[in-house]
């Protein structure tokens, strides 16, 4: 099972530092769908102007100045010092990367960040499978190598990625066809001063691919290439750069083009089951932009100017690992560590393939998007059949009683996982009616499971049925799962319950051990407290959640009507701007407490 690291950072690195929020979770290897969290936390990285300064020389100062042959149009002209002037430089550029490795170290190691950094590797093991999600735009961050973080060390099968703040499960194409290979479409753009024949030699030798080559091509070419066939990899090799924060791909010698303005092809191309995009080109992070709204569940860039061998090197490496049976991911991180052999010759190699994805990718492997069936497969595991529909009684009854007897030999915690990971899985496909059927068979299977009552009481939650939500949520708590205690809390509240919601509030705390369901307990019993007008305690309660949770809008929302109360104006005025800073406009639970804030704030 793949574990699944999420890392938000806010704030800024040369002055504020960041409030950093930590998730992990299990991602369900049968379906890319991550399980309710094992760890949510926060902490804290301190401001680290020394750090922020050291970076940008690096980059602008003694790596850019190289003039390496590389994959830019900007640098392609610069001629190159005599031998010893280049061979002082790469000495000086390596100089500069260990002391910013050993910068970046020690911000990691900084007191701030210790309960944070603890806790991480506490509730991850050497062996497994880590994906570790950076959220954040921030520029700064993203030309940070946190490979070099010791953390990676110490996790040999854990990769780096980016994901955009508005990131969201990537689309699962509508429809599936018998595949007959991995489909590539593969753009050659303008390549002068650089050698990209052998890009075009690897791709076709894989094996069990079919690749399509537009040299050169026109923006109409590549446009209709997207549109009227189905791709699973788009690769491109050619100059790029980025512009104002704006990614740019040269096509042919006297055309660029941006992803924007290939934006309807390349959403078609998701919606047909796009995979991966590769961009072996430089500079590729203003290319990233637009990766949440068209929403291309893979993508890999190069951080920085790309020397061209370094280039041609990385995607040898890394489509062999691939094609030979490495998972997508540890296949990134062989052919990353590779380069570092090429670091005498050409300085951070290692340093410069980035890897970004949306929120939760499936693990890919070739023989998938082949369409290759693994030798073993177990057809309970790995389903081909449609999904049942509730009013279908016979399929089930006949899958309730097989599922049922592989339980009662002895399997009934395993299987009852995996049947809960289908209904998360149909649910955020909007199979609202087979998602209930699963979890409810989920209980079945294992009665003690308290996810899948979890699940259920998140199921009429959502459709407001408040009666159908609480028996669900009180179900999962008695089965030991504290996050089922903070929601019959809050349930209790909204029916005035407040002897119940408090009960369940105390049973909440002395279970829990994440700060992010602390934190909403506390924000519960504060809410309680605000409404029978115990002022004081209220506030404590609140301010302790927001010390554990700084981002929640309604604990801000709560502590903003009480010094409002209280006739602290001032005071009042920050928890307003908290609740707007925190709130999103597209949850609908928010939409009170940001039409308070509105209103307060306008007054």
């Amino acid at each position: 099972m793949t574990k699944l690291v999420i890392f938000r950072p806010i704030g800024d690195l040369a002055k504020q530092g960041y409030s950093v929020h930590l998730i992990i979770q299990d991602i369900q290897d049968t379906d890319g769908y991550a399980s309710l969290p094992l760890l949510d936390i926060t902490g804290s990285l301190p401001p680290n102007p020394d750090l922020a300064s050291h970076l940008n020389h690096h980059w602008q100062q003694t790596y850019r100045p190289l003039g390496l042959p590389s994959r830019t149009l900007e640098l392609e002209t610069v001629t190159v010092n005599y031998e010893g002037s280049i061979k002082q430089q790469i000495q000086d550029c390596l100089t500069s990367a260990n002391e910013l490795r050993d910068r970046i170290r020690q911000w990691f190691d900084s007191p701030e960040f210790y309960h944070l950094n603890l806790q991480l590797r506490e509730h991850l093991a050497p062996h497994d499978t880590i994906q570790f999600l950076l959220r954040s735009e921030d520029s700064q961050l993203l030309q940070l190598p946190w490979q070099t973080w010791d953390f990676f060390d110490h996790y040999p099968q854990a990769e780096f990625a980016h994901i955009p703040l508005n990131s969201q499960p990537p689309h699962s194409p509508n429809s599936s066809h018998p595949k007959s290979g991995v489909k590539i479409l593969a753009i050659l753009g303008h390549s002068q001063g650089i050698d990209i024949e052998g890009d075009r030699q690897l791709l076709e030798t894989l094996p069990h691919a079919q690749t399509t080559f537009l040299v050169e091509a026109t923006h109409q070419d590549i446009n209709d290439q997207l549109w009227e066939q189905a791709w699973d990899i788009i690769f491109f090799a050619g100059h790029s750069e980025t512009i104002a924060q704006s990614g740019r791909i040269y096509i042919n010698p006297t055309d660029y083009l941006t992803l924007n303005q290939l934006w309807f092809a390349l959403k078609k191309a998701v919606q047909r089951g796009l995979k991966l995009a590769i961009f072996n080109s430089c500079d590729g992070l203003g290319l990233t932009q637009h990766l949440d709204d068209l929403q291309i569940p893979q993508m890999i860039v190069m951080r920085e100017l790309v020397p061209d061998r370094v280039a041609q090197a990385f995607l040898k490496y890394f489509l062999t690992a691939f094609a030979q049976g490495q998972p997508f991911h540890l296949a990134v991180r062989e052919a990353r560590e590779r380069l570092q052999g090429m670091e005498s010759e050409f300085p951070c190699a290692s340093w410069l393939p980035l890897l970004c994805q949306n929120l939760v990718s499936e693990s890919l492997t070739w023989d998938n998007l082949a369409g290759i069936s693994p030798p073993s497969q177990n057809p309970f595991l790995f389903p081909n059949l449609q999904l049942p529909r509730l009013s279908d009684w016979s399929k089930i009854i006949v899958i309730s009683g097989i599922i049922c007897l592989i339980s009662a030999i002895g399997f009934s915690p395993y299987i009852a996982k995996i049947v809960n990971g289908f209904g998360l899985k149909n649910y955020k496909q909007g199979k609202l009616a087979n998602a209930e059927f699963y979890y409810h068979l989920a209980t079945l299977i294992d009665h003690n499971y308290a996810s899948p009552h979890y699940n259920l009481g998140h199921f009429w939650d959502k459709k407001n049925d408040f009666n159908r939500a609480f028996t669900h949520y009180q179900n999962a708590a008695e089965r030991g799962l504290p996050e089922g205690y903070a929601q019959v809390a809050r349930l209790a509240i909204l029916n005035n319950n407040h002897p119940a919601a408090l009960s369940a509030i105390h049973h909440c705390l002395e279970l829990t051990p994440y700060d992010a369901v602390k934190a909403a307990c506390l924000k519960n019993r504060g809410w309680i407290l605000f409404k029978e007008e115990n002022f004081i305690a209220a506030e404590k309660n609140l301010r302790q959640a927001i010390q554990l949770e700084p981002n929640s809008p309604h604990s801000h929302c709560l502590l903003a009507q009480i010094l409002d109360k209280t006739k602290r104006t001032q005071a009042a005025q920050t928890a307003w701007e908290n609740t707007l800073n925190y709130s999103q406009h597209r949850i609908p639970e928010q939409h009170e407490c940001i039409s308070w804030a509105n209103q307060r704030l306008n007054r």
